[in-house]
């Protein structure tokens, strides 16, 4: 998939998790923890690994639907025990037709804590499966927080001027203070 896509993609649908009593907490093993607030999730570069390992909390979604089944999607392996997912990962394995029923946001979890169960061999190389729950909002709307976030992507930052994804710096841009 070619970057705009992906960009295109990262404006739509962000990265969620869920809240409990302030603590950032995950499905496991397919079982949903109760008492949860699902919240967006800054989504740091889109090409770095490991974006659910110190997740920061930007927004409370509004009411959102679940839509559809959850998809099964497999992602880099480093080792069997560091689980590092991509957001540019999950966004180039769903389905285009969820992106036309109006996804905005994803969550994903795995669906055993045995480091053995989630780890797949695929054409010769080792990969972790995982799963995504995609969602719609079915009341309210998005954050502005949210739909306005720059995005990361391969170090440089985009933005939406209204009519298209533009680049607006590099990280590695200097700032005077």
């Amino acid at each position: 998939m070619d970057k705009q896509e992906i960009l295109k993609r990262a404006y739509q649908i962000k990265p969620v998790m869920r809240l409990q009593r302030g603590k950032i907490v995950v499905i496991n093993n397919g079982v949903l923890p109760s008492r949860t607030n699902l919240v967006y999730i800054s989504s740091q570069d889109l090409l770095s690994s490991a974006y659910i390992w110190d997740p920061k909390v930007i927004a409370q979604t509004p009411k959102l639907r679940k839509v559809g089944k959850d998809i099964t999607t497999y992602h880099t392996y480093g080792h069997p025990s560091l689980f590092k997912p991509s957001v540019k990962e999950v966004l180039e394995q769903i389905p285009d037709g969820y992106i036309k029923k109006g996804v905005v946001a994803f969550e994903l979890y795995i669906e055993s804590d045995n480091a053995k169960e989630i780890t797949t061999k695929l054409c010769g190389e080792g990969v972790h499966r995982a799963k995504v729950r995609l969602y719609k909002v079915v009341e309210g709307e998005v954050p502005d927080v949210v739909k306005n976030e720059p995005i990361l992507y391969n170090k440089k930052m985009y933005g939406y001027d209204g009519k298209e994804i533009v680049e607006i710096s590099s990280s590695n841009d200097e700032m005077e203070i």
